[in-house]
């Protein structure tokens, strides 16, 4: 959270957004997963993808963008309202999509 906070103040008013790059493993238990036809992935206790049987690295997310919400608001001292801002008006801002201006 402390490099969150920081990167948040450092960066001029409506210059941050979030994303995440979860895949089809998002919201899922822990277990093994496809991602197309070939690969395998794992979500482990603590919600990270990996290679099968791997520890280390990652191979994607499984982050929700409504957690991600709740965590932003938390981790940042934000209401819902303005996190919710960061992770949909802000991106749809960002790529010009004009009823987010």
């Amino acid at each position: 959270p402390f490099v969150l906070k920081n990167f948040f103040r450092a960066k001029p008013a409506g210059r941050v957004l979030f994303t995440t790059d979860a895949m089809a493993a998002a919201g899922a238990p822990p277990g093994s997963y496809s991602i197309g036809e070939r690969v395998r992935v794992e979500v482990g206790a603590d919600r990270i993808v990996r290679d099968p049987g791997a520890s280390a690295g990652f191979a994607g997310s499984s982050l929700e963008p409504e957690r991600g919400v709740e965590l932003t608001a938390k981790f940042l001292g934000l209401r819902l309202e303005e996190a919710w801002d960061l992770w949909s008006l802000a991106p749809a801002r960002a790529f010009g999509f004009p009823s987010a201006a």
